[in-house]
């Protein structure tokens, strides 16, 4: 039987470098919350986000967004993954010390591609963080509430990922 699960991928800066944050417990595996019943999925994300962080997690300051779902085969899950983005103050004063969370330098990651029918055969977590980075790059072209809490830093951090004008040609 198919199952339901969230995927939390939380984001800051660090240094003007987007960090992805990893709980240590976990490692490298994804940060996965099983669906409950009678609960919307972003009312789940946020109190398992209030009960790890607990006073840390500023709810006004931060981005809780879902950005992609997957059907895992393997594990007959459906994935629904939020990025979350989290004021880099968070980190920087409060877990950059702690033994709870992994910081981990996003570099140059790109989106899986499919076809116009299937999804990619093969997605991996860069893939999908990529994805969610370029669809909060694409909300802050026109989401107010995401340009009112998005941090300045963010702009350029997310600079290459901004959509393109049709006809754009990149210059490498």
């Amino acid at each position: 039987m198919t199952s339901i699960w969230y995927e939390i991928l939380p984001v800051t800066l660090e240094l003007d470098h987007i960090v992805v944050l990893r709980r240590r417990e976990d490692g490298a595996a994804p940060w996965l919350v099983m669906h409950q019943n009678g609960m919307h999925p972003n009312d789940a994300v946020i109190e398992h986000l209030k009960l790890f962080f607990e006073n840390l997690f500023e709810p006004q300051t931060s981005i809780v967004h879902s950005t992609s779902w997957r059907y895992c085969q393997q594990t007959e899950r459906l994935i629904l993954t939020y990025l979350v983005v989290l004021p880099q103050h968070i980190w920087m004063n409060c877990w950059a010390s702690s033994d709870r969370m992994i910081a981990q330098r996003v570099g140059r990651i790109e989106q899986a591609q499919g076809d116009n029918l299937h999804p990619p055969e093969k997605i991996e977590a860069s893939n999908i963080l990529a994805h969610a980075l370029d669809h909060l790059a694409l909300l802050h072209c026109y989401d107010e509430s995401i340009k009112a809490v998005l941090e300045v830093g963010w702009l350029e951090a997310l600079a290459t990922r901004f959509p393109k004008p049709a006809g754009y040609l990149a210059h490498n």
